[in-house]
């Protein structure tokens, strides 16, 4: 064989070389990035991802509460609409982090205490169901405690209104034109059956 011929087949067999470590560095580098760059997010996702927590909210109703037949719908309604959507509507659902729920729950805790347990648990039920549909990263409302974060441990009450308390609970309505007349009606609804505000409100007659 020619010398020209060895020098040539040299320098090809480096090139091999040259050309193998290069592929096999691309095939790292490719490897690296897969797993340190995450998947793309389709623009429908990512819009879906902005959509504000009143959005969240009522999709949330209408699926878990409406769509499961839910016996008193109003009281989460009542939730939503009075102290949920007003203060967090407008923010967009992935942005809402645990210190704006503690803001409404302390909040809460001032002008209804007996609400903040119920709203606490509807709230963690409601970022539950986005987790599921993808709609929010995380439930900022998971570590929140009723015991801790709330209106404290729910104990129930035998405290019953005395014959006298009743005669002057009539007497003080009967003495305020403005209480009404329905309204009177339906407080005595509710002593004679014993039944809470929304069973009266939600009952057929």
């Amino acid at each position: 064989m020619r010398n020209y011929d060895l020098d040539f087949l040299k320098k090809f067999s480096l090139v091999l070389v040259i050309l193998s470590g290069v592929t096999l560095g691309l095939i790292v580098l490719a490897a690296y990035l897969h797993r340190a760059i995450p998947p793309e997010v389709s623009p429908q996702a990512a819009q879906r991802q902005r959509g504000s927590f009143r959005e969240l909210c009522e999709e949330w109703y209408r699926n878990e509460i409406i769509g499961r037949g839910i016996k008193h719908p109003s009281v989460p309604r009542r939730h939503l609409d009075n102290y949920l959507l007003p203060k967090l509507g407008r923010t967009a659902a992935a942005d809402v982090t645990a210190a704006d729920i503690a803001r409404v729950i302390d909040d809460l805790k001032v002008r209804a205490p007996t609400a903040v347990n119920d709203l606490l648990r509807f709230t963690r039920r409601i970022f539950a169901f986005g987790v599921r549909r993808r709609i929010v990263p995380a439930n900022p409302a998971a570590d929140f405690s009723p015991r801790l974060d709330g209106g404290g441990t729910e104990r129930p009450r035998s405290r019953a209104l005395s014959l006298d308390e009743r005669a002057q609970l009539f007497a003080k309505v009967s003495e305020t034109p403005t209480f009404g007349t329905a309204n009177a009606v339906a407080l005595k609804l509710l002593l004679a059956l014993c039944v809470r505000k929304g069973e009266l409100l939600c009952a057929r007659w």
